[in-house]
């Protein structure tokens, strides 16, 4: 089995799936994070949080403990520099992990720039591109996370039949970007058909965070009896959120790929992505999920057809569990991994 390592700013919740599929399947796993966070889920696997700035010495004598057959590093302050200097220096495989498409392909600058950071110049993205017929950039691979279900929770609960339509929107609920106001203004006509539940961090320590998006969100929840909002919910408890409803929505701007939709779809809640989300290339619109042009503020023309035909809205969740049930279960995960171990 493999010893595998993941340079990270921190234990990301989409992590959590991959390192237990890897664990799972006999691998070692080990976790080097800069930073760590209240809602990190270490049951299968512990991060060594060396901090941003760590010393060449603590570096070198993590890696001599580690002793990694395959590294993924993604860029974490002076975290990756000084790991991914090592790695080459010492011939060790790794490739950087990065938001951008594999579709895209890095020019001369950029090679540059990723060689004197120490950062590889093969890399990995879960990231596919919106068009699924343009080939993958040299040196770069489709590496999407597992969208599994954390635990196995109870899917009765949410009817098809049921004459509500359930919408989970999960973001920062600080982030103006996020555009949870223009979700909600999109459902507000049809208030009498959905319940909207908003789930994000209120945490100030964002980028753009602004105090007055996440007041007026508040206002809403308490003005109107069809809007819940929940505040830094727990990881483990987002399986139960998932299982509860119809729709995941993502509406954000401007979001380097977006999970919870993808996440969502284990549970066969429908996601519905912006098409300024790297997620928003896993969707083949009305079969497993939809697109959103939000630019264009047409959240209610794609989501009404849902809303009105729950006939519709059943075979868009069954296509979207099917998908994560066949693309991406640990055990696909895992399988490509182990491709890039002897590619």
């Amino acid at each position: 089995m493999a010893r595998l390592l993941y340079i990270v700013p921190r234990f990301h919740t989409n992590l959590f799936f991959a390192t237990r599929a890897l664990h799972e399947a006999g691998h070692h796993v080990t976790v080097c994070a800069a930073d760590d966070a209240w809602n990190e889920d270490y049951s299968f696997v512990t991060p060594l949080v060396l901090g941003r700035e760590p010393s060449w010495s603590d570096v070198r004598a993590t890696l001599d403990d580690v002793r990694p057959d395959l590294t993924f590093i993604r860029s974490s302050h002076n975290l990756s520099i000084r790991m991914g200097w090592i790695l080459r220096l010492r011939r060790r495989r790794a490739y950087m992990y990065s938001l951008a498409p594999v579709t895209r392909r890095a020019g001369t600058g950029r090679k540059i720039q990723t060689f004197l950071r120490g950062m590889p110049q093969r890399r990995v993205s879960p990231v596919p591109g919106l068009s699924a017929t343009s080939p993958a950039a040299s040196g770069a691979h489709f590496l999407p996370f597992p969208a599994e279900p954390y635990d196995q929770a109870d899917l009765s609960f949410r009817r098809d039949d049921d004459p509500i339509t359930r919408i989970l929107c999960v973001g920062k609920l600080r982030q103006p970007r996020k555009n949870q106001h223009m979700l909600i203004d999109a459902l507000a006509p049809s208030a009498d058909k959905v319940h909207l539940t908003l789930v994000g961090s209120d945490e100030g320590a964002v980028s753009g965070a602004d105090a007055d998006h996440l007041a007026r969100l508040r206002d809403a929840a308490d003005r109107h009896d069809w809007i819940t909002l929940k505040s830094n919910v727990d990881f483990g408890d987002m399986a139960g959120l998932y299982a509860a409803h119809h729709l995941c929505v993502l509406p954000a701007f401007k979001e380097p790929l977006g999970v919870a939709p993808l996440e969502a779809m284990a549970y066969g809640c429908i996601p519905a992505i912006s098409i300024e989300a790297g997620s928003a290339g896993y969707i083949d619109h009305g079969h497993n999920g939809l697109r959103l042009d939000v630019r264009r503020n047409n959240l209610r023309d794609v989501l009404d057809p849902v809303l009105a035909d729950h006939g519709f809205r059943s075979s868009l969740s069954r296509a979207s569990r099917n998908y994560a049930e066949t693309e991406l279960t640990g055990k696909r995960y895992v399988e490509r991994v182990e491709r890039l171990l002897t590619g």
